[in-house]
Order: C-alpha cells, then structure tokens, then sequence
C-alpha cells in the first residue's frame, strides 16, 4: 500500500501525468517509496501528513531521475547529484522514526554494572554532587552502601 496516491504526487510534481507509462512509472515510484518507508518504521494508521510528504519526496527524486545518474557532464557542463535513486535522507529517517506508531524504544537503556556475571562494582557521589566514584570493586557483600 503506497502512503501517498498519484493526486497527492502530482501536486508536488507540479504539473499533470500523461496517461499511461508516466503515471505507471509514478504509481511505481509511490509504492518503491512506500515499501522503503517500511523498512524504516511501522506507520500508523491514519497516514499522518508528514509520512505522506516525505513518500513523494523520495519518489520524486526517483522520478525525476529514472536512470539513477549520480553525474553527467555535456560539454563544459556538468550535473551532479550526491544521491540517486531510491533513498531516505537522514532528516527523512529522523522525521520517520519520531512519526513511527512504535513507543516500545524510548532510547533509553540499563548499563550493567557487572562483568561476568560475579564482579560487583559500588559507586558513589560527594558532596558536590559531581560525576559517580568508584567506592568498591569486586564487592560482594551486600550491606555495603554507597
């Protein structure tokens, strides 16, 4: 299922699709798009806009470069471009992930404080409140408190 439909592509396109293989070629191009956005993230229904400009993006670009040249030059001129193809740019992954439906990630973790399962280390802080000292290592008594 594409996240954006032909209406919403030719709008940024900016002007109309010739019936047939041009509107073929951007129907595939909003389903490459759709189904790359996928790999990324789980979207949530409703599509929110943002998803929804971000699939023409890509698809546009993919439309607007069906070759995936990355360079041309003709002459003394020269075209270049740093992606081609199908792609997401960071800003675009960034976008999608704080879009994404998927709240069991907050980016937060626990780092564990023990290696091998047997050495217990034991911090502590001073009166200044700065960075965390380490009191105690390989610690295995438990009424020490830090």
């Amino acid at each position: 299922m594409a996240y954006a439909d032909l209406a919403d592509f030719t709008a940024r396109l900016g002007r109309s699709l010739t019936a047939g293989a041009e509107t073929d070629r951007a129907q595939a191009a909003l389903d490459d798009a759709s189904a790359l956005i996928d790999t990324v993230t789980t979207v949530p229904d409703p599509v929110p806009s943002g998803v929804l400009s971000i699939t023409c993006s890509v698809a546009l670009r993919l439309f607007g470069n069906p070759s995936q040249f990355t360079s041309e030059t003709i002459d003394d001129y020269t075209w270049r471009v740093d992606g081609a193809g199908l792609f997401l740019t960071p800003y675009e992954e960034n976008a999608l992930r704080r879009l994404s439906s998927d709240t069991t990630s907050s980016g937060l973790w626990t780092q564990s404080l023990t290696r091998d399962g047997d050495d217990v280390y034991v911090f502590g802080y001073d009166q200044y409140s700065g960075d965390p000292i380490l009191l105690a290592e390989g610690c295995t008594d438990p009424n020490v408190i830090a």
